[in-house]
């Protein structure tokens, strides 16, 4: 299956976690051909205080995932993600078993210089896959929003540019949306959206004139999603209009 590689940032036990994962190997999730997980645990030279990486031992760090990606496939092994979290760095691979895997880890430790552990478990059901290194729906929404602006700007888009951007949400009560529209300000316009399903059948288009820079973008979205986590609601996506220099066309962009 094709790879499909994103990253996302977290909280975990009180401080940042930074994942990167192959959204692609969801579409084989799980692979009975690959039953056993394989974590490597590598320390970090110098951590943050926050416990992750700095700059300078990025280079290092990529290094040893080629390496470490490198070796694994001749074990036939299936990279689906990393984390960085408390000063280490895990990387985590799929295999049909363990036999010979140490060996090729060591290996490339020994080459990118690192001290590591291996960490074998069974995992048929990739339940570490899909529920540890997955995105949550805050994350993945995150991810979305990053793609909609990277798609805008290779338009050729003016993201500082203020235009109407809708904001599409649904609940599961008459009673959240109602209170949510008590709750937004005069610049928002508000319509109801009909024909959802259930459980959040009961939808709103909300549309607000803003600049769609990655940071207006996420700040907006998490200022709606903040209410509607306490109102029953979840929010679906956004679209706006392209924005190019003057005396250039303007055309939709997004999707429902």
């Amino acid at each position: 299956m094709p790879e499909r590689w994103e990253h996302y940032r977290c909280s975990m036990q009180g401080q940042p976690a930074a994942f990167l994962v192959d959204l692609g190997a969801m579409d084989l999730a799980p692979d009975d051909r690959r039953p056993v997980l394989i974590t490597v645990r590598v320390a970090l030279r110098r951590p943050r205080p926050d416990g992750l990486n700095r700059p300078e031992e990025s280079a290092r760090l990529q290094k040893l995932e080629e390496l470490l990606v490198e070796r694994m496939s001749r074990s036939e092994g299936r990279y689906v993600g990393r984390v960085t979290h408390g000063g280490s760095r895990e990387f985590c691979f799929y295999v049909a078993d363990q036999r010979g895997v140490q060996r090729q880890i060591q290996a490339a430790l020994d080459e990118g210089g690192y001290r590591g552990a291996m960490l074998p478990m069974p995992d048929r059901k990739w339940e570490h896959y899909r529920r540890f290194l997955w995105p949550e729906r805050e994350q993945m929404q995150a991810i979305v929003d990053r793609r909609m602006v990277q798609a805008l700007r290779r338009k050729g888009d003016v993201l500082e540019t203020p235009r109407p951007v809708t904001h599409w949400v649904a609940f599961d009560s008459v009673d959240g949306r109602d209170a949510l529209l008590l709750l937004l300000d005069d610049d928002w316009h508000c319509e109801v959206r009909c024909g959802l399903e259930a459980p959040h059948e009961i939808g709103l288009a909300l549309t607000k004139a803003h600049a769609v820079d990655q940071g207006t973008v996420r700040a907006t979205v998490q200022g709606l999603e903040s209410y509607l986590w306490a109102l029953g609601g979840v929010y679906e996506a956004w679209q706006t209009v392209l924005r190019r220099a003057p005396a250039t066309a303007t055309r939709r962009v997004g999707r429902r």
